[in-house]
């Protein structure tokens, strides 16, 4: 006996009740467990695998039909309308979802009373399921209880595993036990002997295309005693198998039934979960964006949320940004390739910074952003020196990795101060952002910084965008370098650096201490002013610092050394 109860049998159980059905190939052969009468979206987005859902009549019944179509609700079965809640427009767009999607639609007939409907398929499903308990692996809720509740109901030990035989669930152990399963529970894992096997690996083959039960033959040799095996299918994508022995008790067609009807489950559990996943993910990211913008009006509101992802808010705290250097370049080195080639890159590189994050801090906050990673990390309680010191070894530890694991990738890693409050969560992350562009733009990259290193570079970055910080002195030197195609800035940059000490300086520049004493003085004429006065100095200096921040040429600037970190 085989369940009859199919989305394709509503029409012949319904009759002249039901003016329309559209289903497409993936939704014609799925099974009704139960029927409800559903009122609320919030109802709907709870619904149980293979439930058929009929919709009240009331002014948002379209807009809840689409919301469903459209992947709200995956394990619903079929959802079932009356059209005069819906406008012409909304029964042209459910239709044309419904034939190409996973979820039937049947339109009743307008004088139909969408809740008279209920009692009629109820009888059908209770008629169909026959003395199957079927019903009972629709409410299992996780793979292991959907594994107990089949073994229970075939009389046969199962085991669900993932596409790569990892166990993910299975029911007690019976007396149908082989060498095989004892294995694959013990490693959580089928066992190599098995899985490099011509006949496994051709027997698996088949199994991933098939829509129904595979029996697999006995290999005494193997401790294997036998198996039937189903696929956890949907969408297009292979979830997982579920295997079930075949020797303590044996399996009919009712058994093959209940084992197709839990392999429907089962995917709607993966995909349940899945859409969880995503949508925790979605959450996560915006609220790291508030707060790393400091987007926050209601403290309160963002503490309740943070909570219900699982993040502490309310722990010392402090930003890291992990970017990646020349980004640009990095893009169109990659664009060539695929046009996702850069985007799998920064998905690795978001690994591999998880990995390092996660070992020190399970609860730390990791997420993506356009051309960087950010991490908002715990500081820890111990003294303040000792905190930045911890911090700053993990970001060197993630720029080595990514040099070492990630060809052509290479990463700075800023560091902002840590703050008691989340509020404040934003300053720590513009330190971290300035850490890293100073780290990129006079440093060239491939580096670690903390915010605190930055010294002076701190008050240059502020002072950038004002104009007239360039004094003319400087400018009337840069144009003569231009015209000429002198090193005089580079020159006077070295010479300041050294605190006029020409020996030193022109040791450096690789010239004779006269050669030098003469371009100083030739320098003195062309900004008319007196490098022997401290302000002047001053002035040139701030200048010339300025124009590396901005990224100046080389060959008319000079960087200087990287800060010192602890």
């Amino acid at each position: 006996m085989t369940v009859t109860f199919r989305i394709q049998d509503i029409p012949q159980i319904l009759g002249p009740r039901l003016a329309q059905l559209w289903l497409s190939d993936r939704a014609c052969d799925r099974a009704v467990t139960c029927v409800t009468c559903v009122e609320q979206m919030d109802d709907a987005v709870n619904a149980l695998s293979g439930e058929l859902m009929i919709l009240g009549e009331g002014p948002s019944t379209g807009t809840y039909a689409l919301q469903i179509l459209e992947g709200r609700v995956v394990s619903a079965a079929g959802l079932l309308l009356s059209p005069c809640s819906l406008s012409e427009g909304e029964q042209r767009q459910i239709r044309d979802l419904a034939v190409n999607g996973p979820i039937a639609v049947g339109m009743l007939d307008p004088g139909v009373d969408p809740r008279s409907t209920v009692s009629v398929l109820s009888r059908a499903v209770a008629t169909s399921f026959g003395n199957i308990d079927i019903a009972g692996l629709h409410v299992a809720g996780t793979l292991q209880n959907l594994a107990e509740t089949l073994g229970r109901l075939v009389g046969n030990s199962v085991t669900i595993e993932s596409p790569t035989h990892e166990v993910l669930a299975n029911s007690p152990t019976g007396r149908d036990v082989d060498q095989d399963r004892v294995d694959t529970i013990l490693r959580r894992r089928a066992a190599a002997r098995i899985m490099e096997h011509a006949d496994f690996k051709d027997f698996v083959s088949r199994v991933r295309s098939s829509d129904w039960p595979l029996h697999l033959e006995p290999h005494p040799e193997l401790g294997h005693s036998g198996r039937v095996a189903m696929r956890i299918f949907a969408d297009g994508e292979l979830f997982g198998i579920i295997w079930v022995t075949d020797t303590a008790s044996p399996l009919n067609d009712r058994d093959y039934a209940a084992i197709r009807q839990a392999a429907e489950v089962a995917a709607a559990i993966f995909s349940r979960g899945q859409i969880a996943t995503r949508r925790e993910a979605m959450l996560r990211a915006e609220l790291l964006e508030d707060v790393i913008k400091g987007r926050i009006s209601n403290p309160e509101n963002v503490r309740t949320v943070a909570l219900s992802v699982g993040w502490n808010v309310d722990r010392l705290q402090q930003a890291l940004v992990v970017a990646i250097d020349d980004f640009e370049s990095f893009r169109l080195r990659r664009a060539g390739r695929s046009g996702a080639a850069w985007r799998w890159e920064q998905e690795r590189l978001m690994e591999l910074v998880k990995l390092e994050v996660l070992a020190i801090d399970p609860d730390a906050v990791v997420g993506m952003r356009s051309s960087s990673v950010v991490i908002l990390l715990d500081a820890g309680s111990e003294p303040a020196s000792e905190r930045k010191a911890a911090a700053m070894r993990l970001a060197g530890s993630i720029v080595r990795r990514t040099a070492a694991f990630l060809e052509d990738t290479r990463v700075t890693v800023g560091v902002g101060r840590d703050f008691p409050s989340f509020e404040h969560m934003a300053e720590s992350f513009r330190q971290a952002e300035l850490a890293v562009e100073l780290g990129q733009t006079l440093w060239g990259g491939n580096r670690a910084l903390h915010y605190d290193d930055l010294g002076i570079h701190r008050v240059l970055f502020a002072l950038r965008e004002h104009e007239g910080m360039v004094p003319a002195a400087l400018q009337n030197i840069i144009s003569h370098d231009q015209e000429h195609g002198t090193d005089y800035v580079l020159t006077l940059a070295t010479y300041l650096r050294h605190m006029g000490r020409l020996r030193t300086a022109a040791t450096e520049l690789g010239i004779h201490r006269n050669t030098l004493e003469y371009r100083i003085g030739r320098i003195a004429q062309l900004a008319e002013l007196d490098l022997e006065n401290a302000d002047n100095r001053l002035a040139l200096e701030l200048g010339i610092r300025l124009l590396e921040l901005g990224g100046g040429n080389t060959r008319t600037t000079t960087r200087h050394p990287a800060p010192e970190t602890t």
